[in-house]
């Protein structure tokens, strides 16, 4: 549900959203490595590191032969392993990718298997649990949050446990898209996406109870003329990038991510909400070509209709990334369908005005909105862009968001 909390400041769109869903789907394979693409060159803002590899990306690994084990930024539990495998500083300075993959290979196992069709929808069915009596014996609506074409959203105490929650409430029509949106939610539990709890059915209403965020979502706090620092502009893309990092690996899509569907809290916390167009692949279909989303925010190769996967959520975080800097989304001022149009026929978007931005904030604009999928990093990729280095401490963007929403 698009601006689950508080008011939507594109009301045009988020009041009918214009989202698209079409049923067809196909396979495709395909990919390229994204650092086989030069950097930007080096600015008097640009900051000069080395090469970070494909891995521990939250600690930032790169190759470093004056260290004692051949890297910078390896977790301690890493370093303390490497020193007792027999591994010595050559091997890391000869095949430094490979030595990485082999100690988390030890410490994490193997990556998930991609799911078949059949045990994707065995996991969605047992995730779903849906209640049946009246949920307003121990819900207490306090006040309404938000509204969209599914339901309305609002604050909410479980007298069960006292915890403040948020609970959508839907209509019995709605039944399919909530059970998939549940399904999805609860089947993907991480620190940066919003906790899914319960399900109820009553009197021709579903009641979804949620994780309430005290901040409501982002969009909230942008718009032009709001002056976000790039410290803040980072720690929120990485906060919201491992929420989209955690889903990719699981092989799944969320396909709607924007400022709206991300929510913030007064502590300083980042997560992904709204899973109504979340899709999980699977072995049989690996891609998906279905036109679903919210026009704006949507990839060049999902407009079109050409088999994609996560990457199309990587393309609506590049835009959210400019939304952070410029308040709005490219082609917000034109009409859904022109603005479909020129996604697919215009270069890549950019921020307004590129010199008011460091080169790295540039380059991880480019690099999420490569036109060319290929070219286009990935969540993990984005997760290892020096960009993503600059993140402010959680408590700093904290104080942000109080003093924009105020006390």
């Amino acid at each position: 549900m698009n601006a689950i909390y508080g008011k939507a400041k594109r009301a045009s769109l988020l009041n009918n959203p214009f989202k698209f869903k079409q049923n067809s789907e196909s396979s495709r394979s395909g990919e390229s490595d994204f650092f086989n693409q030069p950097p930007p060159a080096p600015s008097r803002d640009s900051i000069q590191i080395g090469i970070p590899y494909n891995l521990v990306h939250q600690n930032h690994v790169g190759a470093d032969q004056r260290s004692s084990t051949g890297f910078t930024g390896l977790p301690d539990k890493w370093k303390m392993l490497l020193s007792v495998s027999g591994i010595s500083k050559h091997d890391t300075s000869m095949y430094p990718q490979e030595v990485l993959d082999v100690l988390q290979f030890h410490i994490e196992g193997l990556p998930p298997k991609i799911p078949t069709n059949k045990s994707l929808q065995k996991d969605m069915l047992k995730a779903v649990n849906i209640g049946k009596f009246n949920p307003a014996n121990v819900i207490v609506r306090e006040k309404k949050l938000g509204e969209g074409a599914e339901g309305a959203v609002y604050l909410c105490k479980d007298t069960r446990s006292g915890a403040t929650v948020a609970v959508k409430v839907s209509p019995l029509s709605e039944i399919d898209n909530v059970k998939n949106e549940v399904a999805m939610q609860s089947l993907t539990k991480h620190k940066n996406i919003v906790s899914y709890m319960e399900t109820f059915i009553h009197d021709k209403e579903i009641w979804t109870l949620l994780e309430y965020m005290s901040g409501g979502c982002l969009t909230d706090i942008l718009g032009q003329g709001v002056v976000w620092k790039e410290p803040w502009m980072a720690y929120v893309l990485r906060e919201a990038l491992q929420g989209l990092e955690y889903m990719h690996a699981r092989h799944r899509i969320h396909r709607d991510i924007k400022s709206d569907n991300i929510l913030i809290d007064r502590k300083g916390q980042v997560k992904l909400a709204d899973f109504g167009f979340a899709v999980g692949l699977t072995a049989e279909r690996s891609k998906r070509n279905s036109v679903v989303g919210t026009p704006y925010w949507m990839a060049p190769e999902l407009i079109r209709g050409i088999a994609y996967d996560g990457k199309v959520d990587v393309w609506s975080m590049g835009i959210t990334a400019i939304e952070l800097a410029d308040g709005e989304p490219p082609f917000i001022a034109d009409d859904p369908l022109r603005a479909l149009l020129l996604i697919t026929v215009k270069n890549s978007s950019t921020v307004k005005k590129p010199s008011k931005w460091s080169s790295t904030f540039n380059h991880f604009i480019k690099k999420s909105l490569a036109k060319e999928v290929s070219l286009r990093a990935d969540s993990s990729q984005l997760l290892m862009h020096p960009f993503i280095q600059t993140a402010c401490k959680r408590s700093e963007f904290a104080i942000h968001v109080v003093n924009m929403l105020g006390k």
